[in-house]
């Protein structure tokens, strides 16, 4: 007779990274774009100890230099403010409602077309 199943609340995650087959390189520019992102961040006056604990957790400019290594500083610094504005995006709009999150993701979504249409105007 077989064994039951047995339900659990663990589970177990394989350690992807333990053959990961590409190289691990770091942007250059991770120190001088870490002190502006970091810089940048603090200047949006956050002042919410959750979205700030989330920030230092996450380490978003580690990522950006992880997934953009071999990019220019400028496109780089952006990447680490687009995933620093995702993540800021994220962990607010958890506690919104649907028309507030509606707003605010057209107000980042004006940011940067507004970006995009003045690069393609210079």
């Amino acid at each position: 007779m077989a064994s039951p199943i047995r339900l659990t609340n663990t589970f177990r995650i394989p350690d992807l990274l333990k053959s990961w087959p590409f190289e691990r390189r770091l942007n250059n520019s991770i120190d001088k774009v870490q002190t502006k992102n970091d810089a940048w961040t603090r200047s949006l006056n956050l002042n919410h100890p959750h979205l700030e604990k989330a920030l230092k957790k996450a380490n978003i400019t580690l990522i950006a230099a992880l997934t953009c290594p071999l990019v220019p500083a400028q496109s780089f610094q952006t990447a680490a403010d687009a995933m620093t504005t995702f993540l800021i995006f994220d962990e607010v709009s958890d506690k919104l409602s649907e028309s507030a999150v509606v707003a605010l993701y057209q107000t980042i979504n004006d940011v940067f077309e507004s970006v995009s249409l003045a690069k393609s105007r210079s």
